[in-house]
């Protein structure tokens, strides 16, 4: 569900109160709760992101489409989908030619999100580009049975399912539950560019 310009405000707003909760009280009983507000807006944030890059991706504007990746790729690595991000990274530097960051790309699929339905194909492609296949991260692995574990509980049922269209805010059954949720302020994340 796509948000508006007013609405996505609100939720980098909701970002820095969240990020400034857990910055100033790290022994908080409501720690966990926060991180998980924390985790669940910053997966709205990342989904208008992916949205935007997908955009641009399909209509071959490479840079715009990378430039919005790489952000999300760097700022949102819990994100559901950022496997994909990854992957429209890896495949916008592989037309470019530059095999050697598309690699980059794919081996971060087979390292942080190794049960991705993409880790086949990314192996596929550092198998061709002559680049070793990194191990599986083991706490990468445990973040995404735990995070497939949580979404598998929360699936909503028909009724929910079907009456999902007068919800008025975006779906964040998707968001990780698991893994430290970024507190780097986005003004200050420093992301690289194409």
């Amino acid at each position: 569900r796509l948000i508006s310009d007013a609405n996505l405000l609100n939720y980098v707003q909701a970002e820095a109160e969240f990020q400034t909760f857990l910055e100033k009280y790290p022994n908080s009983p409501l720690r966990p709760q926060a991180e998980q507000h924390l985790r669940e807006t910053q997966a709205v944030l990342a989904q208008g992101k992916l949205l935007v890059a997908r955009f641009y991706f399909i209509r071959q504007s490479y840079k715009a489409a990378g430039a919005r990746l790489i952000e999300l790729t760097n700022r949102y690595p819990l994100y559901s989908q950022a496997d994909e991000a990854n992957w429209m990274l890896g495949q916008i530097y592989e037309k470019a030619e530059h095999n050697e960051i598309a690699a980059r790309y794919y081996s971060r699929i087979v390292k942080e999100y190794p049960l991705s339905s993409l880790t086949a194909d990314a192996k596929t492609k550092l198998v061709k580009f002559g680049v070793p296949v990194p191990p599986p991260d083991p706490a990468a692995v445990a973040r995404m049975q735990k995070d497939e574990a949580e979404a598998a509980n929360a699936r909503p049922g028909i009724v929910n399912r079907s009456m999902s269209f007068l919800r008025t805010r975006p779906d964040v059954s998707a968001a990780a539950h698991a893994g430290d949720p970024t507190m780097t302020p986005a003004s200050e994340s420093g992301d690289e560019t194409l």
